[in-house]
């Protein structure tokens, strides 16, 4: 079976055409947002962005012994506190290189986000079968009520 390299989530990458290498830009472990006046808009502190937007990238090594030109399901999910996994994104790929990377940008925006760990989950089987292995890139989200008068502050 492939093995995971890696998962890692930032706030966005750069990736070098010629090679194919990816830098990671503003890799993080949590979030604290702050719920807008009116309850339906979140808000990354220290920040003017409304929604925190973040990337997520997950590679993959396909091993000596796996059949060549085997066809595998993927799929990213979200885990968020008191809620059940979620699938962002899904498809089927085969490896046409040793190492294969999978990215995917998320956005937080849900009005009902509680503080806690939350996790990004990429996981991939051959297809047809039901056995995932996965990797998943934990975080911890800290949901703050907004400053009643901030000027006064």
């Amino acid at each position: 079976m492939p093995s995971p390299r890696y998962i890692i989530c930032c706030e966005t990458q750069i990736l070098d055409r010629s090679t194919g290498s990816v830098s990671h830009i503003n890799v993080f472990d949590g979030f604290t947002v702050v719920k807008s006046q009116e309850g339906e808009q979140l808000k990354l502190t220290g920040s003017e962005t409304l929604f925190p937007k973040f990337i997520a990238s997950a590679v993959w090594a396909e091993d000596d012994d796996d059949v060549k030109g085997a066809e595998y399901d993927w799929e990213f999910r979200t885990h968020a506190p008191n809620r059940e996994p979620r699938s962002a994104s899904q498809g089927t790929f085969i490896f046409e290189r040793r190492f294969n990377r999978f990215d995917q940008a998320f956005v937080i925006a849900e009005k009902t986000l509680v503080s806690g760990v939350c996790f990004i989950e990429h996981r991939i089987r051959v297809c047809n079968t039901d056995d995932w292995i996965s990797q998943r890139f934990e975080y911890k989200l800290v949901v703050k009520e907004p400053v009643e008068n901030p000027d006064s502050a």
